[in-house]
């Protein structure tokens, strides 16, 4: 029976190193899926990008047909029934250019979480927010000083 007076300890240090490889691999693993996460979210945000230019170039057509359908009905040239379709469509158009920002933004959000930054916060945007509060601040008018009624004293 072999006696682990002279080993130096050697059993419990294979064991602390085999756990440390093993938590290397595990680090390895996390690091490659955040990066896989990172690549998925700027894939979102530039497919989202697209889809907000498509979708603007959308309205701007939409805005078009339904300018010159107004043309048109005003000739008599349309009838009602067509200037209400051609309203509709650019209804349509707007609806999904707002769904488009909707959709760009949370990829924004999404791809700032994975980059450990705050959604929506940096430099230009909270310069931004503050002119826009202090614009706001500006707009506001004082009220002007109520004034008394005067009570008719006792005569």
């Amino acid at each position: 029976m072999p006696l682990p007076l002279f080993d130096r300890n050697r059993g419990n240090i294979d064991a602390a190193q085999a756990e440390f490889r093993a938590a290397d691999a595990r680090l390895a693993g996390a690091r490659q899926d955040a990066e896989a996460d990172r690549q998925a979210a700027v894939a979102r945000l530039n497919a989202s990008v697209s889809r907000v230019s498509a979708a603007d170039a959308g309205v701007t057509a939409s805005q078009e047909a339904y300018r010159l359908s107004r043309i048109g009905f005003e000739a008599g040239r349309i009838s009602q029934l067509e200037l209400r379709g051609t309203r509709a469509a650019l209804i349509t158009a707007r609806n999904a250019a707002v769904d488009a920002r909707l959709a760009r933004v949370r990829a924004e959000i999404d791809l700032a979480r994975l980059q450990g930054a705050r959604p929506l916060e940096g430099p230009n945007n909270a310069q931004a927010a503050s002119q826009q509060n202090a614009a706001h601040r500006r707009r506001r008018r004082p009220r002007p000083a109520r004034r008394r009624r005067a009570v008719p004293g006792p005569q």
